[in-house]
């Protein structure tokens, strides 16, 4: 009679980690220390992306961030994108 034996290893997981909800605040924070890599951002203000770390995370943009934002993140970096429901176009086209 064999004997399995089961070990779990953390690395070798192969379902993606949830989306890390990020507060407005948090966001520009590690907009700031260039730990935000990419950055989907809906008409709506919802905004998704990626971390320099990998992990994907979400937040809401206020109507208020204006221009200023946009040259925020392209100085930090970032990729970003805008989207509707129906298309994806770059911000930066």
């Amino acid at each position: 009679m064999a004997l399995v034996v089961s070990i779990w290893v953390p690395g070798l997981r192969t379902s993606k980690p949830t989306s890390l909800s990020l507060t407005y605040s948090e966001f520009l924070s590690d907009v700031d220390s260039h730990q935000i890599k990419t950055i989907t951002i809906q008409s709506s203000g919802q905004a998704s992306g990626t971390l320099s770390n990998g992990h994907d995370y979400t937040t809401t943009i206020p109507a208020q961030a204006g221009s200023g934002l946009l040259d925020r993140m392209e100085k930090a970096g970032v990729s970003v994108t805008a989207s509707t429901s129906a298309s994806t176009t770059s911000v930066w086209s």
